[in-house]
């Protein structure tokens, strides 16, 4: 036993003394960092603009402002009717905006509705616009002090619905929660691993 630690110890050290390994040890992790700008760059970037459909059920007055990246558009046609015919209508995803029966409930759980991802900026900036809205609204219905107004902060829960057509012709949903946030951890697992 006492040979066979002798040999894994001699191995081990004439592997970790090369220069290729230092030198890889040392420059993979410079390289994955520059790997993930550079990707972020490009997607940052990139010119295409998501056209969203809107069906809002909420009761309230929201009209989500458009960027560079993000163009919302009301729809009249119900909830249903949008699922079905929003590729047609030229959008990329329907953003489903529930009844909300109390202003004082601090979670509004709304759904995006779409065959392809979206991506982590459009979901991270329609949760922070839609919180400050709801947030504006609360705070114009209400006549109360500063220390209160703290209070009226919502978090909101993007839950991605995909869609996708069965063998039969019927519109069938799948969960996408979360998928992009996996996929990047992932790719990330598995880098590593490789190296």
């Amino acid at each position: 036993m006492n040979k066979l630690w002798l040999i894994i110890k001699r191995e081990y050290l004439t592997r970790v003394k090369k220069r290729s390994f230092l030198l890889t040890t040392l420059l993979v992790p410079f390289a994955l960092i520059a790997f993930v700008v550079v990707v972020a760059l490009i997607f940052s970037y990139s010119s295409n603009q998501s056209k969203i459909a809107v069906v809002n059920d909420s009761g309230l007055e929201i009209k989500l402002k458009d960027t560079e990246k993000v163009y919302f558009d009301v729809s009249k046609k119900s909830l249903d009717n949008m699922k079905k015919s929003y590729q047609d209508d030229g959008y990329d995803g329907v953003l489903y905006l529930p009844e909300v029966k109390n202003l004082k409930q601090t979670e509004v759980r709304i759904k995006y509705y779409s065959e392809d991802q979206i991506s982590i900026t459009t979901k991270e900036f329609i949760q922070r616009e839609l919180g400050d809205k709801i947030r504006e609204i609360k705070i114009d219905s209400s006549q109360i002090n500063r220390a209160v107004l703290e209070s009226f902060n919502t978090d909101i829960a993007l839950e991605e619905v995909g869609l996708s057509v069965t063998d039969s012709g019927e519109l069938a949903e799948e969960d996408k929660t979360n998928s992009a946030d996996i996929a990047t951890a992932m790719g990330m697992i598995m880098g590593f691993v490789i190296y």
